[in-house]
């Protein structure tokens, strides 16, 4: 039915529902005229005349249904011309129906209050008046209104009354929806500026965080650096849920839909409450059902938001015992599964009588809550907005002095993995340790981790295996597993698992019982909480599923740019940039240059929009980051001012903005302006440099789309499909090591596949924008790997019109797919061929 209407031209304007609504009077009252047919013959032919009429008002109805359609644009002449011929029809038709159509005065109020409330004051007053003038000469001429005149001008002083009192209404109503749009800019202004504030300090410790992150750290010193990274980027987003908290009371709250893997934010989630834990010597537990799948479609950033203030709020109210996160599957159907997730703690508990309200704004559950361990009681109200946005459910159970759980269920999308003959990008560092019973025994598990290529170590004694662990740990490396196969149970094998035991997220081996029912059921918890227990026969999808949630957590909160390797690449290969920075903050000055020396570009910092625009007069530049907002000259007139000198100049550099305003609306601004590049405080090194070769990629495409004048286009045959140069940058990036290149083929592979879907998915329901969106996505994966046609293609589709899409996106889909499969199949050949040595 959508699809339908969108074709007849259906946007539902307000003229098009009062079109619809005139159709639909129109034929009830044909219907009721119909019905109530006359005895005499007179009164029968008054009765056809009527008839007539009101069919032809029907005809004219739908005419003017189908104008709206065509023209769908607010014409005032046409709303005019509506209200006269309505009132106009509806006064005939009382004077031909006499007593039969008396019912149907109440038309009148439809007409005045219906154009009232839909277009504003000054049309209830026309439609007022015109439908006194109607009604008055219809009381004048008709035989039944002389003949019950006294009701008639009863009838007409309501016709005064009525739009006179609803009109001083929608005045008042007007007045203060005025008032509220004002609080709530002052509302949305004084957001915009707290961020700002909160995010240049924290911009700060973030940069120079993550600067040391690149630095090679001992042991104890990078998990200290890694907590402080965590969390303030957990505060990054917490300033970011404050702007949704605003979003969600203006119901303007909108979901991000990405795919996501769910081991990896768990233990990055928990690795922020270890150093809390440790400080009250309590446990921190997690347990995943080996059946929960990983890769999900979804908003990564409100799950994490959940979590953290469920666990957040456990940890408050727990003084001894443990707080846990469990995970498992309720439903699992159609692409789509069902998460229950339960955050348990051993706390001081709720009592009956508060738990009905435990999810109201500012609500806690003893007024001596907030003054022991503060908050503000809106944890758990954003919690459950955020899971009903969702489309989840959230509860609490709670037994005072024993402790609480919250448990919300999630809907999420699973993505399509590989096949498990398949190898993926993580397996190939998945570091197991097997501990066996002897090397006669099943083959199955070494067969599994053989086939996706994961590095694994067998041992057949506790000595050896502890000898292992030893060993890898000394070499400052560590296992990611441990898998019990098979060994049967002893006070060794029992004060193995305990010695290697531990409460924090990261600082423990975790182990995988095969064949679980042979071991008594307290083995589990004499040793520690990270376990995992597979039963015999062996499913293979929960082992992949439980090696992953091993593997995740040595997970980060994002990939650490190794820019040692990466500044000797940019050197060697001529990538060197000459950028120029300018902000009114200092530390924003220093952190960026910092950062960009790291990356072996050449950095200019400058004071302020007007130092600038000096310094792009005295010097050339690559690229310019300037701050959205500075006292003397904001980026956003410096790009204008400096547009207005060079034009589209090829020389023109181009600019990235910097801003601590993370809304949609400054992205906006910066669109409109003609600025493309965007980055928010606090940045990231690796969100810095994919910007920068965003940049530069995008002006080697612009130079590829520029036409000469003696040619009429460029043919993509000519082209390569791989451009050498760029390829062989990005192997130096990895040092040589295949393995690095493999890599990063198959995310390309993976994020190509989701962008074709993508693209699949706008062709179909001719969504243009989401296929815009998607054509870059596809074009920046291209440009970073040099992938030449199938870039430019990206882009082409990324320019197309309305028309052209209409016609032509399923064209360009199919070229899109065939381009991609070349460029994939190039990929292979290139990194499989055999390498020439000096």
């Amino acid at each position: 039915m959508p699809a339908l209407l969108s074709v007849i031209g259906w946007k539902g304007t307000s003229d098009q529902e009062q079109g619809l609504l005139r159709i639909g009077i129109s034929l009830t009252f044909l219907i009721y005229l119909a019905f109530d047919w006359p005895d005499t013959e007179v009164a029968q032919d008054l009765l056809r005349a009527s008839l007539v009429f009101i069919g032809s008002f029907l005809s004219f109805s739908v005419l003017f249904f189908i104008s709206t359609l065509i023209w769908p644009a607010p014409w005032v002449s046409r709303r005019v011309a509506s209200i006269i011929i309505d009132i106009s029809a509806l006064s005939y038709g009382l004077y031909l129906t006499g007593p039969t159509g008396a019912p149907w005065y109440g038309v009148y109020l439809w007409v005045i209050l219906g154009n009232g409330f839909r277009y504003g004051e000054k049309y209830i007053y026309l439609s007022a008046a015109t439908s006194l003038v109607g009604f008055g000469t219809v009381m004048l001429v008709t035989p039944y209104w002389e003949g019950h005149r006294a009701l008639g001008l009863g009838l007409a002083a309501t016709l005064l009354v009525i739009p006179a009192y609803s009109a001083l209404l929608i005045r008042r109503l007007n007045e203060a929806k005025q008032q509220a749009d004002k609080a709530n800019r002052a509302k949305s202004d004084f957001l915009s500026r707290m961020s700002h504030e909160i995010r240049t300090p924290l911009n700060g410790i973030l940069g120079m965080t993550e600067l040391l992150r690149t630095h090679q750290l001992e042991s104890q010193d990078r998990e200290y650096v890694e907590t402080i990274y965590a969390s303030g980027k957990t505060l990054a987003h917490q300033i970011d849920d404050i702007l949704d908290l605003s979003k969600i009371e203006s119901g303007q709250l909108n979901l991000e839909k990405v795919d996501f893997d769910l081991f990896a934010l768990i233990n990055t989630t928990l690795r922020i409450f270890e150093a809390q834990a440790a400080e009250k010597n309590i446990g921190l537990q997690e347990t995943i059902n080996p059946d929960t799948p990983f890769m999900l479609h979804g908003d990564p950033h409100k799950l994490r938001q959940i979590i953290i203030n469920l666990i957040g709020n456990a940890m408050k109210f727990t003084e001894k015992g443990f707080v846990s996160l469990r995970v498992h599957p309720r439903e699992e159907r159609d692409g789509t599964v069902v998460l229950r997730f339960e955050v348990t703690d051993t706390g001081t508990g709720i009592a009956g009588g508060s738990l009905a309200m435990i999810f109201e704004p500012f609500a806690q559950a003893d007024n001596s809550v907030s003054r022991k361990h503060g908050g503000t009681g809106l944890g758990t109200t954003i919690c459950k907005h955020l899971v009903s946005l969702m489309g989840g459910e959230i509860g609490v159970q709670s037994t005072p002095e024993v402790g609480t759980t919250f448990w919300f269920d999630l809907p999420f999308r699973v993505v399509d993995l590989p096949e498990l003959d398949d190898s993926s990008a993580w397996t190939h560092d998945c570091k197991v340790i097997c501990l066996r019973q002897d090397a006669y025994g099943d083959a199955e598990l070494l067969d599994n981790l053989n086939g996706w290529k994961m590095p694994s170590t067998v041992v057949y004694s506790v000595q050896d295996c502890r000898r292992q662990i030893d060993e890898m740990q000394e070499a400052g490396k560590a296992f990611d597993a441990l898998v019990v196969d098979g060994v049967a149970y002893s006070q060794e094998l029992d004060a193995l698992l305990g010695e290697y035991s531990g409460d924090a997220v990261s600082g423990v081996l975790p182990v995988v019982l095969l064949g679980g029912d042979q071991y008594p059921p307290e083995i589990s918890h004499s040793a520690h909480d990270h376990f995992f227990v597979l039963t015999r026969p062996l499913e293979r999808r929960a082992l992949f599923n439980v090696l992953h949630a091993c593997y995740s957590r040595h997970s980060t909160e994002d990939d650490v740019i190794h820019i040692a390797s990466r500044q000797h690449a940019f050197e060697d290969n001529g990538q060197r940039l000459r950028v120029l920075i300018g902000d009114d903050n200092a530390t924003n000055r220093i952190v960026l240059y910092r950062m960009l020396e790291q990356l072996g570009h050449q950095c200019v910092a400058v004071d302020g929009g007007e130092a600038v625009l000096m310094s792009l007069e005295e010097s050339d530049y690559d690229v310019v980051i300037v701050d959205k907002n500075m006292p003397d000259m904001g980026g956003l007139d410096v790009f204008s001012a400096y547009s207005m000198a060079h034009g589209e100049s090829s020389s023109a550099v181009p600019f990235v903005i910097l801003t601590a305003d993370a809304t949609q609306e400054s992205r906006d601004a910066c669109t409109s302006a003609g600025i493309q590049h965007f980055l928010t405080k606090p940045v990231s090194l690796s969100r810095l440099q994919e910007v920068l070769y965003e940049v530069m990629q995008d002006e080697r495409l612009g130079h590829l789309n520029e036409e000469p004048e003696e040619e009429q286009g460029i043919d993509v045959g000519d082209l390569p499909v791989i451009d050498v140069d760029e390829f062989e940058k990005l192997e130096l990036l990895g040092g040589g090591d295949d393995q690095f290149m493999r890599d990063i083929i198959t995310n390309f592979e993976s994020d190509a596949s989701r962008d074709l879907r993508a693209l699949e998915s706008a062709v179909a329901s001719q969504d243009l924008i989401v296929f815009r969106d998607s054509a870059h996505a596809l074009k920046g994966a291209a440009m970073y790997l040099g992938l030449q046609q199938l870039a430019w293609l990206s882009a082409q589709a990324q320019n197309m019109t309305e028309q052209d899409f209409l016609e032509n996106g399923i064209d360009q889909l199919v070229v899109l797919r065939r381009a991609t499969d070349g460029a994939l199949e190039a990929l292979r050949k290139r990194v499989n061929s055999p390498r020439k040595t000096g």
